[in-house]
């Protein structure tokens, strides 16, 4: 009896199809921009949105995150070069300190990382997801898998951003959430008998409904959507 081939969504190798990968990738990416984002207004905004509206709605945050993947990778294959061989760096003396202190290390990082994000404030949450990435490249670069798929000159740059880009994207969702919440960056409907500050704030838009955010009762509008009346929204910046 001869046996049909399936399609398979795996590579000789065993690994996911860059397809199959790319697809689960950016539609995670998207959605964990949007759950943090929309999240902060306790909104479950994916009962809203099918898949494509959630690359839809997260195609910037993908966009700029891709951007930035592209340009370090780029980077990695300018900077990666032969004059070390593969795993040089550990006989160096500064390889050999961190090579003898490499458990501490991370306990320490994943310590500030977890800090970082407890901190809830703006400015220490930028960083956050860099030094996050920062302290998964080595464990998932090591992955036999990965060393068999990527070149020793790009496989740590490129695990980097790949960590990277979804990490930043939540950390981007979050951060313009807070900028609304705390009045420092905003759009908002514009009324002539209120001033910006306690103007209804533009959250977004899903189905049928626009999402408002009130100042003053720290509550949620819902706003239905009307053709071709189109809203007249002003920009705040503290």
């Amino acid at each position: 009896m001869e046996l049909e081939n399936q399609p398979s969504d795996k590579s000789p190798n065993g690994f996911p199809s860059f397809a199959y990968f790319s697809s689960v990738y950016f539609i995670a990416t998207g959605a964990g921009y949007l759950w943090a984002y929309w999240s902060k207004f306790s909104i479950n905004i994916l009962e809203y949105l099918s898949i494509s509206d959630v690359l839809k709605h997260a195609a910037f945050p993908i966009a700029s995150s891709v951007a930035s993947v592209l340009i370090g990778t780029l980077a990695g294959t300018i900077m990666g070069s032969d004059r070390l061989p593969p795993g040089g760096g550990k006989d160096t003396p500064l390889g050999k300190v961190l090579n003898r202190h490499k458990r501490l290390i991370f306990l320490v990082g994943l310590i500030i990382t977890i800090s970082l994000y407890a901190s809830n404030i703006s400015y220490l949450l930028l960083p956050a997801p860099f030094l996050a990435a920062l302290l998964l490249v080595i464990p998932i670069g090591n992955l036999s898998q990965i060393q068999r798929l990527l070149p020793d000159n790009l496989r740590y740059t490129v695990v980097f951003f790949l960590c990277l880009v979804p990490l930043l994207s939540i950390t981007t969702g979050e951060l313009k959430a807070k900028s609304i919440i705390d009045g420092t960056r905003f759009h908002f409907l514009i009324d002539p008998t209120l001033p910006p500050s306690i103007s209804l704030r533009y959250i977004g838009h899903a189905g049928e409904e626009y999402f408002f955010y009130e100042p003053q009762r720290s509550s949620i509008v819902l706003m239905k959507r009307v053709p071709d009346k189109p809203l007249a929204l002003g920009k705040f910046k503290g």
